[in-house]
């Protein structure tokens, strides 16, 4: 397996009926990438660094963060520490796309998911584009949150949170 084929942002929903959670993949090109795990008002995850050896994928957390509707802070998040996961694709139908798509799929996950013991995940390929772009929205919230101490409310005015932008 080659590297381009892990690029790109994937979720762990798409491929079933929704659910209240969702596990997102970010694999951005030179070997970093980003990791959520996000439930109703809360998002943990982390930024980490990624190799990949033929079909076995090794991770690194290089920053863990937590975040929920009030405001997000660094630690306390999800960490993702993989040691030679096995990584395989393959084509399977994704339920809330309505289309096949390609299904990154892990296996011997072992703790390095948070801490969890996790036999597998598979996860639906969303898209090529940008996953560059998401992993820097989080590094700017992150400045953003650490110089201010939490999450901006939402003016009117603005229609969103200024930090995130």
């Amino acid at each position: 397996m080659a590297d381009d084929e892990l690029v790109g942002f994937w979720s762990n929903d798409m491929l079933y009926t929704s659910s209240m959670e969702d596990h997102w993949l970010v694999f951005c090109q030179g070997g970093e990438g980003c990791y959520a795990h996000l439930r109703p008002g809360t998002v943990r995850g982390s930024i980490f660094t990624w190799r990949l050896d033929g079909d076995r994928l090794t991770t690194r957390t290089v920053r863990a963060f937590h975040g929920d509707v009030d405001r997000a802070r660094r630690g306390d998040g999800v960490a993702l520490d993989l040691r030679g996961a096995v990584v395989t694709l393959s084509e399977r139908f994704a339920f809330q796309l309505q289309r096949q798509t390609r299904v990154l799929e892990l296996r011997n996950l072992g703790r390095g998911v948070g801490g969890w013991q996790l036999d597998e995940l598979d996860f639906a390929y969303l898209r090529p584009e940008g996953p560059d772009v998401f992993v820097e929205q989080i590094r700017r919230a992150h400045a953003y949150f650490d110089r201010r101490g939490g999450l901006p409310r939402p003016s009117r005015r603005q229609g969103g949170s200024e930090g995130l932008r």
